[in-house]
């Protein structure tokens, strides 16, 4: 689950100034594989382990065409923080040994876009792009990744999540969700999610 929030203030045409803040974790357990539940070897994540908190200071510019929706923030001054508050979990996610926490300084881009089709709105795409890069390992010491070490623990981060919400009916509606993650504080590996739901909607009205 997310929460975020991005205040922005005019600046001149089509471009803003201000803050993206997003903060991302999870509240229940997860386990690599039903074996190792059964094992007792012990859990992957759990609700704040990992917990993700993005920050940044920037520019955003809105694409001015009401068929191509985009928004892109370029983000000069930016903080990547990781959460881990449960030690016994089987994944570090990249934070150092006996910590609860990493924090990284650096830049980031994003991009989002969320277009609706049809007269009723029937079907809607949002994609958000976001990449992170850091040279600020340790922001509390300012320690910058200056060897080979460093940089192994620091980003790039990529993250592309995509949402296709689908109202087949009036009352029956479906959404897909499908997110592309790579952190290589975490693990050098491309990670994959995708999800499906298929819900009833109902819409009350007071006349």
């Amino acid at each position: 689950r997310s929460i975020s929030t991005a205040p922005q203030w005019a600046m001149v045409k089509n471009w803003t100034y201000g803050a993206n803040i997003k903060f991302r974790t999870q509240f229940a357990p997860g386990y690599g594989a039903r074996g190792d539940k059964q094992q007792g070897i012990g859990r992957v994540s759990n609700f704040m382990s990992p917990g993700y908190l993005d920050a940044s200071l920037g520019f955003t510019y809105l694409v001015p065409s009401e068929k191509f929706p985009l928004k892109v923030n370029i983000a000069p001054i930016a903080m990547s923080a990781t959460y881990r508050d449960d030690l016994t979990t089987l994944n570090d996610y990249g934070v150092p040994a006996g910590h609860r926490s990493k924090y990284e300084g650096g830049l980031s881009l994003q991009l989002d876009f969320d277009k609706t089709w049809g007269k009723d709105g029937w079907l809607r795409y949002r994609t958000t792009a976001y990449s992170f890069y850091g040279w600020i390992t340790d922001l509390s010491a300012m320690a910058k990744a200056v060897d080979k070490d460093a940089y192994d623990h620091v980003a790039p981060t990529v993250r592309w999540e995509n949402t296709i919400d689908i109202k087949a009916t009036k009352y029956l509606s479906t959404q897909i969700y499908f997110q592309l993650y790579y952190n290589k504080a975490e693990i050098n590996k491309l990670q994959v999610t995708s999800m499906l739901s298929v819900g009833l909607t109902y819409t009350f009205k007071n006349k």
